[in-house]
């Protein structure tokens, strides 16, 4: 079964909504939340985020790195191969 996500690009939504006087660090594509990311005040919620935010692009690149790579040298796995 191939799995589905939401095309990228993701970026990072530094405010999504507040929770007191912390900021909600979160993935939005087109406006729309894809991730939430926690909340906190030491950078950790907007590092999670540009992660996330990253994860479509992390994809093509491992997408090209396995093409340019034999069958042979690719692991196989169900999780590697449901992504692909």
């Amino acid at each position: 079964m191939k799995t589905t996500y939401t095309p990228g690009p993701w970026t990072v939504a530094e405010s999504m909504y507040g929770i007191g006087n912390l900021l909600v660090a979160g993935v939005v594509k087109d406006h729309q939340p894809i991730a939430n990311c926690g909340y906190d005040n030491t950078g950790e919620s907007q590092a999670n985020a540009r992660l996330i935010a990253a994860a479509p692009e992390l994809l093509e690149a491992l997408r090209d790195a396995l093409c340019r790579l034999g069958d042979d040298d690719i692991p196989q796995s169900e999780h590697l191969t449901d992504i692909l």
